[in-house]
């Protein structure tokens, strides 16, 4: 625990303790952080799509962001590698369920429209994170391990060619 002196030394010891923490956790659990956050940014892109196109820059904010939490999604669902695990599968589940019956029952409390908006955002995300996470206990983005334990040994089995000859007439 790091020593507090200030307003902004509760901010700069808290991030700190939160790189920490991440820096800690193995390469399984950091992919599958990477994973939430990816979905949790694509939720909120389509959350945020009916109004990112009222005009060009918040349009190309909102390609750009998109596109960049697609590809780490992507990137994230293939580097994942992990055992199935049926009572991870089971809380997302409940979670994910848990996000869709708040959307769909619209709770919300009396602060504003504001917190409504903020809200919806958050159910969306969250909703994501957790499909995304169920994805992901359940090994579907993963591929068939004996097809990537075969791709990789004809990799490194690569027969060897001959250099090509030096051709005195190119100097």
């Amino acid at each position: 625990m790091t020593e507090i002196h200030g307003p902004l030394s509760v901010i700069g010891a808290a991030a700190g303790e939160a790189i920490t923490a991440h820096s800690s956790l193995t390469p399984d659990q950091k992919t599958a952080h990477y994973v939430s956050y990816s979905a949790g940014a694509l939720g909120w892109c389509f959350y945020l799509a009916p109004r990112a196109f009222a005009d060009t820059t918040s349009t190309m904010i909102w390609a750009a962001v998109g596109t960049v939490a697609l590809l780490s999604l992507i990137a994230a669902l293939r580097a994942a590698s992990g055992q199935r695990s049926p009572l991870a599968m089971l809380w997302r589940l409940l979670f994910g369920g848990g996000c869709a019956a708040l959307l769909w029952y619209r709770v919300y409390p009396d602060w504003g429209a504001a917190a409504v908006f903020l809200l919806k955002g958050c159910y969306i995300g969250w909703l994501a994170m957790n499909a995304a996470r169920f994805v992901l206990a359940t090994g579907l983005g993963q591929g068939n391990a004996r097809r990537i334990i075969e791709r990789e040994l004809r990799r490194q089995n690569a027969p060897l060619r001959r250099a090509r000859p030096h051709n005195p007439n190119l100097w």
